[in-house]
């Protein structure tokens, strides 16, 4: 099986990144708080990277193959021109700042790859990448491809103040992207919030430990076009081959479905929260409470057949609902000429759930993800359906184990059967891999010249899917090595794996993610130097947890398929660093 070891030893890759970066900026200052603005900028990035698996890697064990050596490069490219209009007034208690604007930007992505197997020698590398047997044998691999969006906004936004008091802010954003269909092309993004500063209002009592408080609410809607090129048109590709003459001739067919009414997924967010600046400036407390309707998703959707060709399509269909509570508090004890100390904790309580996931069109009131690899049939392990939390696991429910070893489930009756015995029907949904709570919390110490910081993380309230335990952790598996905890915490399992929410583990976990300790020099008076500060930082200290896999802040939470730990995660490093600034 994979191992980090033969990984490091047995994978061999380089990466080669070239960037460049440029811009140009002209300004224009017409009047007085009225000027004009043009920049103009490309950003460009080549990507070599080659990689060789020797003869002793599993890949080339597993297909009897001596080495496999893979070659690509890519090529991103980021034109951006932008023009805006400004215009700022103050006069008694108004302050007026305006923006209007216009946004071009264009997107190339290319890349070409090449791939050989059959060495006769490690000592090549990807360095004689012809000389493998696979390029004789015509199962070498050649690819190359080029794509290209354009996204263009107008956009005005008018920032509007009274006496210190009153806080409004206007905006609106009109996008075209390339990537949509012909009639879907143009989205409208408006949005707007203002705050009151209580302690400004002439009727309020504002008692002597309360330096600051206002409140402010927005709403707005944002829109997302993160997908990829030409999903809105017919495109072709190679279908197969097709032998005429005695010569097998290259077919091109439909390589997508083509959807004409794909258009902007747009996110409406609203949110009120409140600030407050208290103890002469010693504590500053915030708390926002938001809630946020994403509808059109883009979502790969099961396509009907017929009328079209291909299973899936990318469309917009479905709504999901979030709300929750996020806050930050700073906490200033010590502020001394010697000693400050300042702590502060922000963090976020989320929920999220599919409203819906069907429209005119298409009816679909559930799908199904991750389907887990063999050996045995496994299944999904996430279900998406309308009306429940997304990222929610869904199997069998463990029942504990027969006097022969093997697992037994609850059926939907609530009884204890045999798996050989279950159905779909008996599967509930059995938890969630959406952390309910995330925490970061800060801390930094300056004594004299010294300066400490430490930075914890913290996810609570979520379940973590652990396949190492699913797949390494039995005793009744093909000749694998195996973990440990098949013949302690599962020994008494000794029949086949069904997955169930005895997988299941509490991800909960604090970390300490880094630890910086800083000195700054004492220097006599001179013309050269006027600073000399060095820097030991310590990153990935320590993570406590009850999970027994990997670390799990280094699992994903985010997106639809969250929670679970993959088989090939490789374990996360801790890091050291020493600097020393200089200032002349």
């Amino acid at each position: 099986m994979n191992n980090p070891l033969s990984i490091l030893k047995e994978e061999i890759r380089e990466q080669d990144n070239r960037y460049i970066t440029g811009s140009v900026t002209a300004r224009v200052n017409i009047k007085k708080g009225f000027y004009s603005q043009l920049v103009m900028a490309e950003n460009r990035e080549d990507f070599d990277e080659s990689a060789y698996w020797t003869s002793r890697a599993k890949e080339s064990i597993d297909n009897n193959r001596t080495g496999r050596a893979e070659s690509v490069r890519s090529t991103q490219i980021h034109r951006m021109l932008e023009w805006t209009n400004h215009y700022d007034r103050q006069w008694e208690k108004h302050s007026v700042k305006t923006l209007a604007g216009y946004s071009w930007q264009r997107w190339e992505n290319s890349s070409l790859q090449a791939g050989n197997a059959n060495f006769p020698t490690d000592r090549f590398t990807w360095n004689n990448i012809g000389s493998g047997s696979y390029l004789e044998e015509g199962k070498a691999t050649l690819s190359s491809f080029k794509n290209a969006s354009k996204l263009i906004s107008v956009f005005a936004r008018v920032n509007y103040a009274w006496n210190d008091l009153v806080m409004l802010s206007v905006s609106y954003r009109r996008e075209g992207s390339s990537k949509f269909g012909a009639n879907h092309k143009w989205g409208d993004f408006p949005a707007f919030s203002g705050g009151i500063r209580l302690t400004e209002l002439p009727l309020f009592t504002q008692p002597a430990w309360l330096d600051d408080w206002k409140i402010r609410s927005g709403y707005g809607i944002s829109g997302r076009h993160q997908l990829s090129p030409y999903q809105s048109l017919e495109t072709y590709g190679g279908v197969g081959l097709f032998l005429t003459d005695g010569k097998w001739i290259q077919v091109f067919g439909p390589a997508t479905n083509p959807n004409p009414d794909l258009r902007w997924e747009k996110s409406l967010h609203t949110n009120i929260g409140t600030e407050a600046t208290l103890f002469n400036s010693s504590l500053i407390a915030s708390v926002d409470y938001f809630r946020r309707t994403t509808k059109d998703l883009l979502f790969q959707y099961n396509a009907i057949k017929p009328p079209m060709i291909q299973d899936h399509m990318v469309t917009n269909v479905g709504i999901i609902d979030s709300d929750g509570v996020e806050w930050e508090v700073v906490w200033r004890p010590v502020r001394t000429d010697r000693i400050q100390f300042t702590t502060s904790l922000t963090g976020s309580y989320t929920r999220s759930h599919l409203r819906s996931l069907s429209d005119d069109r298409f009816t679909l009131g559930y799908t199904h993800l991750h389907d887990l690899p063999s050996p045995g049939n496994p299944g999904y392990v996430i279900r998406l359906e309308e009306g429940k939390p997304i990222g929610a696991f869904y199997g069998w429910r463990y029942a504990g184990v027969d006097d022969s070893g093997n697992i037994r489930i609850y059926n939907k009756a609530g009884e204890r059967i045999d798996p050989k015995q279950r159905t779909e029907e008996d599967k509930a949904f059995i938890d969630n891999g959406v952390p309910k709570v995330q925490l970061a919390w800060s801390n930094t110490l300056k004594i004299k010249q010294v300066d400490i910081r430490l930075f914890f993380t913290s996810w609570l309230g979520y379940d973590i899917l652990n396949l190492r335990q699913f797949y390494y952790g039995l005793q009744n598996q093909p000749v694998i090595n195996l973990l440990s905890d098949a013949y302690t915490r599962n020994g008494h399992i000794l029949g086949e794996k069904v997955y169930c929410d005895y997988f299941l583990e509490k991800g909960n976990f604090l970390k300490l993610e880094e630890v910086s300790i800083g000195y700054t020099f004492p220097l006599t008076s001179n013309r050269w130097i006027h600073s000399i500060q060095g820097q030991l930082a310590i990153s990935n200290v320590f993570t406590l947890t009850g999970y027994s896999g990997s670390d799990p802040a280094n699992i994903n939470v985010n997106g639809v398929e969250p929670g679970i730990e993959p088989l090939s995660i490789y374990p996360a490093a801790r890091i050291f660093t020493v600097g020393l600034t200089v200032g002349f």
